[in-house]
């Protein structure tokens, strides 16, 4: 904003023409050097305004592209957060299944010792 304002000021100093000069300086110079001079300034004013234009459109374009990165940043991180959660809950469910097969195969375990007994009362009472 600063260099936008000095930019400013110091075009419209040259344009206006309103240039002082010692007066001696002024003297030594004749108009025409005075006009090429100020013809330059004001062609090295405008390419400087050009190139602030096209420097605050990128510069724009810059900040519009760092937004929606931002914006990808948020989504990535909730579906991240997301799939922690659902994770998560996956690992609770296998926990309370593995507890549940471990319960289930000592089951398996007491039924078969509970039939290797009738069976070997059967072959007693059979005998």
């Amino acid at each position: 904003m600063k260099k936008k304002l000095t930019l400013g000021l110091v075009s419209a100093f040259l344009l206006t023409g309103n240039i002082v000069l010692p007066a001696e300086t002024a003297e030594a110079r004749s108009i025409q050097e005075i006009e090429k001079e100020k013809s330059t300034l004001q062609n090295r004013s405008g390419q400087l305004n050009t190139e602030i234009k096209s420097r605050e459109k990128n510069m724009s374009a810059l900040e519009s592209e760092r937004a929606k990165l931002e914006d990808e940043v948020v989504q990535t991180q909730m579906k991240i957060d997301d799939l922690k959660e659902k994770i998560h809950d996956q690992e609770e469910t296998l926990k309370m299944l593995e507890a549940e097969i471990e319960k289930l195969q000592e089951e398996i375990e007491y039924l078969k010792e509970q039939i290797a007994l009738r069976e070997e009362k059967l072959e007693n009472q059979a005998r």
